[in-house]
């Protein structure tokens, strides 16, 4: 019967009669939602789940259980177990694809921030499985929003006990208050079929504000409404008690939207630290080219149409070859360690520095004349020179000095963006131009002819 209603509405289903048989099949078809009986032929709906999260290319699957009757002890069973939900027959369609689109959109949160190799793998560090379901901490922020504010504080009085975080009752009245700083980490909204409108409008509401748009939102129906729960699901609510208000299954509830948000956060984190990774050279932790000449570009379109100025240093380390040979490779590595920390620690957060081969650095100054854009490149010279580097396992000090090539803008074609040169040009000007330094003895700043 489910089969037939969930093709009508176009998803694409596959069955399976045993844990072992929905392992194989969702191995092979990545699915996007599990719905499950609660008790199976080889085990029950928390076995499966335990099973899936063993598997890193299944881990984080939602998982919904269906019972042969409203079953409390067996739903929360269920939900302590992490399960997402738990539904009873008699099915009612509009709920149910209304918690499977809700379900769905949850997942796919999670699978667009995590990639996956060519061969279907998912990339190192972006998926973790589990033996078993661990509860995470609590939010740590709840608000209870209801217009009958004596209902909000009786809902949080019950709440409280079970639950270590902050919550706090609120009025419709005090739904200003709400949304400010520190906003909640979820909102529990009850709704009736008497103020249906009203009701479903505030969770669209709560979803659309800055303050509460990345809260987990829980419905409450309080007259156990199927279709008002089916319409919260839809205007955003991440979960809803279809039988009402119950401290504890809320609280089981609250943990479970925990471990899918920290699941989340995880995820970001790692992606966040590998678009860092992507910009950023490993060694010294200077920005990269890659990092650098999008910059670049903007600047020298903002000095042909604005006449903004800036300045372009090539940066390269005199006889570094001979650290390596003297010294060896780890203490040519330090030494460019230390390079960067010196010139990094004369920057203004505006300005760039990024390494771009073996010992040679590129620095972008903007809003410098070409005055200033030399004075600086000499101070950062003398910067790097101002003493020898004290280099661990090597008796005497090291003695470093930099050359440095320099371009500056603004360029005297401004107003005229068909005629600016491009990044590489310019690259390339003040690798000329550190050549002429080098030639004429290295320790010094050689400025290009104009980027004109």
């Amino acid at each position: 019967m489910l089969r037939v209603l969930l093709s009508a509405a176009h998803y694409k289903v596959i069955q399976a009669e045993t844990i072992r048989d929905a392992l194989d099949q969702a191995q092979r078809t990545r699915p996007d939602l599990v719905i499950t009986a609660l008790s199976l032929a080889d085990g029950t709906a928390m076995d499966l789940r335990i099973a899936l999260e063993a598997n890193p290319n299944l881990s984080g699957l939602p998982i919904l259980a269906l019972t042969p009757q409203n079953d409390r002890s067996a739903r929360l069973t269920a939900l302590r177990a992490g399960i997402d939900d738990v539904l009873s027959h008699p099915l009612n369609d509009i709920a149910l694809q209304a918690r499977i689109r809700s379900l769905i959109r949850q997942r796919e949160v999670t699978a667009v921030l995590t990639p996956h190799a060519p061969e279907g793998q998912p990339y190192p560090g972006f998926c973790e499985g589990q033996n078993g379901f661990t509860p995470a901490p609590s939010p740590n922020r709840i608000a209870v929003l209801s217009r009958c504010a004596e209902r909000a504080r009786r809902w949080r009085a019950q709440l409280a006990p079970l639950f270590p975080g902050q919550v706090r009752a609120f009025g419709l009245e005090a739904a200003q208050k709400l949304m400010s700083h520190p906003a909640p980490d979820v909102v529990v909204v009850p709704i009736s079929s008497s103020d249906r409108d009203e009701d479903l409008s505030l969770l669209a509401d709560l979803r659309s504000r800055r303050a509460t748009r990345h809260a987990t939102l829980i419905a409450i129906p309080t007259d156990q409404c199927l279709s008002l729960a089916a319409e919260a699901w839809d205007r955003g609510a991440q979960d809803a008690l279809l039988h009402g208000f119950s401290a504890e299954e809320l609280a089981l509830r609250l943990r479970n939207q925990q471990c899918r948000k920290q699941r989340i956060n995880k995820i970001l984190e790692r992606v966040h630290g590998d678009l860092q990774a992507a910009n950023k050279d490993p060694m010294t932790g200077l920005y990269n080219r890659r990092f650098l000449l999008p910059h670049l570009q903007k600047t020298i379109h903002d000095a042909a149409t604005n006449g903004r100025s800036f300045a372009l240093l090539l940066a390269d380390l005199d006889h570094f070859k001979r650290i390596n040979d003297r010294f060896g490779h780890p203490v040519g590595d330090a030494v460019l360690i230390e390079t960067a920390k010196r010139l990094a620690s004369d920057l203004t957060a505006e300005e760039i520095a990024a390494r771009i081969g073996g010992e040679e650095f590129l620095i972008l100054l903007r809003d410098v004349s070409p005055d200033q854009g030399a004075c600086r490149a000499d101070r950062l010279r003398r910067s790097l020179n101002r003493a020898p580097m004290r280099i661990a396992g090597v008796p005497t000090p090291v003695r470093v000095t930099i050359s440095i090539g320099l371009v500056t803008g603004p360029l005297p074609t401004a107003g005229q963006t068909a005629q600016m040169p491009s990044a590489s040009t310019l690259i390339r000007m003040a690798d000329e131009a550190l050549y002429k330094a080098k030639q004429q003895g290295r320790d010094r700043v050689m400025l290009a002819p104009t980027a004109a």
